[in-house]
Parts: structure tokens; sequence; C-alpha cells
């Protein structure tokens, strides 16, 4: 985006900004398949003001047929559709992706953009037979509005199993014997030579005063493991790596003495930042081939770090969420937007050995209310706070300095 960044926005415009200016990109689908950075750039800009105005009149009209807890699914469900979309149209940018499996990402979203728009429709039959005194005909609409309702949610729901599938696979049919060739001279940092995602460049050190530099971006949505891997290709070489961030300033590094070895280095890298990677002499020379190759080790929930940027993943009683927390950075935020009872009880099933789980709840103000943990790598968590019916409240599941996989139930 250029104008409407969703990164500076906060709340139910945020959600309903990206959510509204990706989903209606079916109208301009044949354009993003000839063009797609130019096209989605576009219509990123263009496409909101429908998608708001129907949820707008949900929410004014339709308070009788649908709740405000409804109501925010659907703005969440916007969001959602639109990062999705997006990292659609990323993946089809990095050329990893083909026409067909884009138009389904462009269906996915206009058959959830359409299912707003019949709701829409539907609360505005209701009213006018509300007021209209037809109680039959507003009873048929209820029934209609929660049967569309179910079915936005299931659309959701599947766009994220689809782009959860796709990506990956997408990035997996990467050329990674393509034996591109590094550009010389790439000694310095302003003349790095671009390293494509899963791609695999031959390169040599060609003499012992010889750095060779390189420029990549992973170009995702979300925070995400990546794994620089030098492969030798020479007896000689012994391999040095070094990680440096879009500033330049050092990150890591990672380094074998053994000639002829191979090493690798892992990391994690932040959406669109741009990265550099040196291949140093080591006193030594010889040939080898690198390649830098995303994990996929987040979570399918991301991005849900800070709830004023991103909205936080809705938890429902009785069903689990399974997740994990990527490194100490990372915080998963949830948001509970009923309370059922008097009473709420939280369990945090540790499926790791390495982390130390640690729950911090909020009211609906997000001021902290409890904040349970357990300094035991592996351990797991379970505890009950008192509650008001109906309210809205706040998790944020924390790193704790580790990291690891866990399941979160909430009853």
């Amino acid at each position: 985006m250029n104008s409407a960044n969703p990164s500076s926005l906060t709340g139910r415009h945020k959600a309903i900004l990206i959510g509204g200016a990706l989903i209606v990109l079916a109208g301009a689908a044949a354009l993003v398949l000839l063009r797609p950075g130019s096209a989605c750039q576009g219509v990123f800009e263009q496409t909101a003001p429908r998608l708001e105005a129907n949820i707008e009149l949900i929410k004014n009209k339709g308070g009788f047929a649908v709740s405000q807890e409804k109501v925010q699914e659907l703005t969440d469900g916007a969001q959602k559709i639109g990062l999705h979309l997006k990292t659609c149209c990323s993946v089809l940018e990095g050329g990893t992706l083909n026409p067909e499996q884009f138009q389904q990402c462009v269906e996915r979203a206009s058959a959830y953009e359409k299912q707003i728009a019949d709701v829409a429709q539907q609360v505005d039959v209701a009213a006018t037979a509300q007021q209209q005194g037809n109680t039959a005909v507003v009873q048929q609409q209820i029934s209609r509005i929660s049967q569309t309702l179910h079915s936005a949610a299931g659309s959701v729901a599947a766009f994220g199993q689809q782009v959860a599938q796709l990506a990956p696979a997408a990035e997996a049919r990467a050329p990674e014997t393509r034996g591109e060739s590094e550009a010389e001279p790439n000694d310095t940092k302003d003349s790095a030579t671009a390293l494509r995602i899963n791609a695999r460049v031959n390169g040599e050190i060609a003499r012992t005063d010889d750095n060779d530099h390189y420029k990549f971006s992973p170009g995702r949505l979300v925070r995400d493991r990546v794994i620089a891997r030098l492969e030798n290709r020479s007896e000689t070489l012994r391999p040095y790596l070094m990680l440096f961030g879009q500033d330049k300033a050092q990150l890591q590094e990672a380094y074998n003495g053994t000639p002829g070895a191979d090493t690798e280095l892992a990391f994690t890298a932040e959406p669109g930042r741009q990265y550099f990677l040196r291949v140093n002499p080591y006193g030594t020379t010889g040939a080898y081939t690198l390649s830098v190759t995303p994990q996929n080790a987040h979570d399918r929930f991301e991005p849900n770090d800070d709830p004023t940027r991103h909205a936080p993943t809705p938890i429902t009683p009785g069903r689990s969420v399974d997740a994990n927390i990527l490194d100490t950075q990372d915080d998963d935020w949830y948001v509970l937007k009923a309370a059922p009872g008097s009473r709420v009880r939280l369990q945090l099933e540790n499926r790791s050995a390495t982390l130390r789980p640690s729950v911090i709840v909020y009211n609906a103000q997000r001021s902290s209310l409890h904040n349970p943990y357990d300094g035991t790598p592996g351990a797991s968590l379970d505890f009950s706070f008192d509650s008001t019916p109906g309210a809205t409240y706040f998790f944020k599941v924390t790193p704790y300095g580790t990291q690891g996989d866990y399941r979160l139930t909430l009853n």
C-alpha cells in the first residue's frame, strides 16, 4: 500500500481498510494476472468503501438480528481475508504462484465480500419488515442472516487453510537447482548480488581477501524462521557466514574451521525487511552454493503479536487452539468477546520441552488482571478467574524468554 498502510491504522478502521481494500480484487482479477504489482497496489487503495458501507449498514440497522459480537467477527474476518489475499498477491509477484492458483484466492475473497453484501441486504429487508410489523418476514430473514453469517465464517476458515497450504507449496516449487551465479564485483553491501528466496546461487571465494555479499528479502507478511545455508563445493574453503540487517548492522555469524565443511545460519526474519549475507574467505579460497529458505515455522494465526496493529485471534469456549511461540520476541494475543459465565477456566497445554508458559489476562480496556506463569520449561498452566458474563477479555501468551508449541483451551 502507498497512501493506506495497514500498519499505521488501528482498530476497526484498520480491519475494514485492509479487508475491504483487498477483498474486492475480484473485479480486477484479469488486470492483476497481467500486472500483479501495479494492480494489487491500485486495488488496495480503491476498494474499501463498499465493504465498509455494508458493515456499517449491518451494524446500524441490524441490531435486532446481528449482535455486536457478530459484527466484530465480520470486521475481524475482513482483516483476515485481506491478509490472506495479500499473501497470495505477494507470492504471485514473487513468481512462485501461478495465475490459476491466484484466481482461487480471488474467488475465496470475492465469496466473502458477497456474503457480507448478502447479510447487509437481508438486514435491510428485515428492518423494513419490522417497521411494517411483518413478523413472518422478519423471522425468515433472521434465519437467512444466521445461515449467511455461518457461511462467511466458513469462508474465512477455508481461505486460511488454502493459503497455509498454497504459499508453502508454491515456495517449495521454487527451483532449487537453478544454478544461478554471483555477480562480481560484490565485495561490498552496496554491490551485493540479489539472492532469491528458495533459489540457489553458486559463488566462489577466489582470493583470500575476497568477500562475497548478497541481499535478499523474505517478502512475507509475518515473522518467520529462515535458514541461510552454505554448501561447500571445495575441499579448501572454511565457511564463514555473516548476517546483516536492513541498516547493515551485523546480526549473527556462523563459521566452521574445517576446510570443505558446510555451515548454516538460522534467524527470525521480520516481514518486508531486507537482509545482507557476507561470505568471508576465512583465509582460504573455494567454491560454494548459497541458499536462503523460509521454514514456515509460524503458526496459522499470525500476525497477532500486537493488538494495536493486528486483530487478536478470537477464541471460542470449548474449542482448542494449537499455536506456537516462534521465538523470544513473539507474543500471541487472543480475545474472548463474550464471557459465557461468572468464571472462566483457561488451560495451556505445553506441547514442547522448551516453552516456559506465561499468560496475561486483560479486561476490555486491556488492563492487566492476572499473570499466571511457570518457570519450568515444558510445564503446563491450568487456572480460573472470576468474570462478568458477556464481558470481553484478552489473553496474551508470552515467550518468557523461551519458545515452543502449545494448545490453548478456554471453558
